[in-house]
């Protein structure tokens, strides 16, 4: 998790630049983490059934 202390020294630089370079890469893990959080949910979910 190399990103985590850019991130952190990015903002405390106030380092707008290296910020949203972090940002770049975390954004789509934190989609892909979001996806696959759905896909189990809908997954897992109960099934009615008709009768």
């Amino acid at each position: 998790m190399a990103y985590l202390p850019t991130r952190v020294r990015a903002n405390v630089a106030g380092d707008p630049e290296r910020t949203a370079g972090v940002r770049a890469l975390v954004e789509p893990l934190a989609e892909a983490w979001r996806a696959a959080a759905l896909e189990v949910s809908v997954a897992a979910a109960p099934v009615e059934r008709a009768g």
